[in-house]
C-alpha cells in the first residue's frame, strides 16, 4: 500500500503495520440499523454535534483491552519505544482511549497518530505523558462535517500540558482519509530509505508507467 511507503513509492525498511479489525456490534443510538457492523464501541448518540457520543463504556474498554493486547505483542517483536498507534474517526478517539489506560509498566510507545476524529470526553489525559515518548500528531480536513471543528478544537485543548501535540488541518478535505496523512506521519517518525532504494523504487514506478509497444 502506498500510504506506508516514502514519498508513496520506497517501501521503509523493517515497518511492520497490524491493522485490526473493529468488533461487529449493533449500535444502540437512534436511527441507526438493526444489523451489526465493525465499530470500535457501542454509542447512544449519534448526532455528530458534540464530543460526547455516549459510549457505552464495556463496549469501549474490550476494544482497549484487544489494541493493549496487540500493543504488548508488537513490543516483545520490536521493542516498545518503536511501537506506534493510530486510529481513523471513531478508531481516533478509541486508540487515544487505549493509551490513556496502558499499563505503566509496558514503558513508552513511540508515538499515536489520529485522523479525522477526536479525544473523547472519558479519556482520562492526565497521564499520557506517562505512556508515550514521541509525538501525537492530529489530521483533519476543513471541511470535515462529521468531525465539526466547532467541537472537536475543543477536544484537543485538553491536551494543553502535553508536550509534542501537533494539529494538522487541511483545506479541502472532508471526512475523509484516503492515506497520505499516514504518509506524512511516518515522515515525522521513521528514518528515510537509502537514496538507492528511493531511485531503484522511482525506476520501477516508472516502468510500469511506460507504455508497451
Amino acid at each position: 500500500m502506498s500510504s506506508w511507503a516514502h514519498a508513496n513509492t520506497t517501501k521503509y525498511s523493517g515497518l511492520r503495520v497490524v491493522c485490526p479489525d473493529a468488533h461487529l456490534l449493533k449500535t444502540s443510538a437512534p436511527g441507526y440499523k438493526e444489523e451489526a457492523v465493525h465499530s470500535w464501541y457501542d454509542f447512544r448518540n449519534g448526532e455528530c454535534e458534540s464530543a460526547d457520543d455516549e459510549p457505552i463504556l464495556q463496549t469501549l474498554e474490550s476494544s482497549c483491552h484487544e489494541i493493549q493486547k496487540i500493543i504488548k505483542s508488537e513490543a516483545g517483536i520490536v521493542g516498545i519505544g518503536n511501537v506506534f498507534l493510530g486510529g481513523v474517526s471513531q478508531g481516533c478517539g478509541t486508540a487515544f482511549h487505549s493509551l490513556s489506560t496502558l499499563p505503566l509498566n509496558l514503558g513508552k510507545i513511540g508515538g499515536i497518530y489520529g485522523s479525522i476524529g477526536h479525544v473523547m470526553p472519558c479519556t482520562d489525559v492526565s497521564g499520557i505523558h506517562k505512556r508515550i515518548n514521541g509525538p501525537f500528531v492530529f489530521y483533519s480536513g476543513t471541511d470535515d462535517d462529521v468531525m465539526n471543528w466547532s467541537w472537536v478544537k475543543h477536544s484537543f485543548a485538553r491536551l494543553q500540558d502535553i508536550p509534542r501535540v501537533e494539529i494538522w488541518r487541511e483545506d479541502g478535505v472532508k471526512h475523509e482519509d484516503d492515506g497520505h496523512f499516514i504518509g506524512f506521519f511516518l515522515l515525522r517518525v521513521m528514518p528515510p530509505p537509502t537514496v538507492k532504494e528511493q531511485l531503484c523504487a522511482y525506476d520501477e514506478r516508472d516502468q510500469k508507467k511506460t507504455p508497451l509497444l
